[in-house]
């Protein structure tokens, strides 16, 4: 595919992606001054609104955890993740 709207992918190491995330997780708790888990219960309990952004973090929060769990137990230790920009 070509011309404007060509898409590129490039592979991130899972190392990579974790720390991505958690910079973007750790942007969102001082934004919002509380814990991703405290908003994720919030949210759940619906003592808390889930905007999109509110949404986009407790995504990106559930990603984190599953890949460092993943990468805790040697599951994806190493291996690409693809990555679209």
């Amino acid at each position: 595919m070509s011309g404007k709207y060509a898409i590129r992918t490039r592979r991130v190491s899972v190392e990579d992606t974790i720390g991505r995330l958690e910079t973007l997780v750790a942007r969102m708790e001082r934004r919002y001054e509380c814990s991703s888990a405290t908003m994720d219960d919030d949210v759940r309990a619906g003592r808390a609104r889930e905007t999109a952004e509110v949404g986009a973090w407790l995504g990106n929060y559930h990603l984190l955890k599953d890949l460092r769990a993943r990468a805790a137990h040697g599951r994806v230790a190493g291996s690409p993740i693809p990555n679209t920009r």
